[in-house]
């Protein structure tokens, strides 16, 4: 009877160092998940700023636009629409395709400005070559002294760029379409107003 004791006290001896066992094993295992979460974050934060750094780079610089080839530029009259294309015989500078136009402005006089191409889902594959719709256009307007005063849109995959205002000084100003997406070609229509005022 004592003998069949002793082994129910071992057998519960090793049962309870199993179930320890068990449990620091478990424990174990919730810690390195916990970790795991924490380390997500991080990459939640990182994603946001590739994010973020992706949305600003659609807000471009002097340094990214061809500034040298301004005396290229066509000229444009108040109430013209123009359609055109970018394609692979327009200017080229850090990648990007360029069309500019130029125009002759007073001081305070109220202008519009619109840029109408297409969103990258209007687009089939094999498209971008042969006409589409210029995807995320981006319309930049540079006063007499080549710096950038407007820019539009703030953001990529909309359909067309619009730019409103009164201009600051008497002068040649220059309007560069081009788009959002590096190499990204197709049609797009300009259309440049002059305002009176109340409208």
């Amino acid at each position: 009877m004592v003998h069949s004791k002793s082994r129910f006290i071992k057998l519960y001896l090793n049962s309870a160092r199993l179930m320890t066992g068990a449990s620091l094993i478990l424990l174990s295992y919730s810690s390195t998940v916990s970790a795991g979460a924490k380390q997500a974050l991080p990459n939640e934060v990182r994603l946001a700023q590739a994010q973020a750094q992706a949305q600003a780079q659609t807000q471009l610089t002097v340094d990214q636009l061809p500034i040298s080839r301004l005396s290229n530029s066509a000229k444009l009259e108040y109430g013209d629409r123009i359609s055109s294309t970018l394609n692979v015989s327009s200017i080229r500078h850090q990648g990007r395709r360029f069309a500019i136009y130029q125009f002759e402005g007073e001081a305070e006089q109220s202008i519009r400005i619109n840029l109408v191409g297409g969103l990258a889902s209007d687009r089939t594959p094999g498209q971008l070559q042969t006409g589409s719709l210029l995807i995320n256009p981006v319309v930049v307007l540079l006063n007499p002294a080549g710096e950038i005063i407007a820019q539009q849109p703030e953001q990529t995959d909309v359909a067309n760029a619009l730019v409103r205002m009164n201009l600051p000084t008497t002068g040649t100003y220059n309007i560069l379409v081009t788009s959002a997406t590096v190499g990204a070609g197709g049609r797009y229509t300009l259309t440049l107003q002059k305002l009176e005022p109340g409208q």
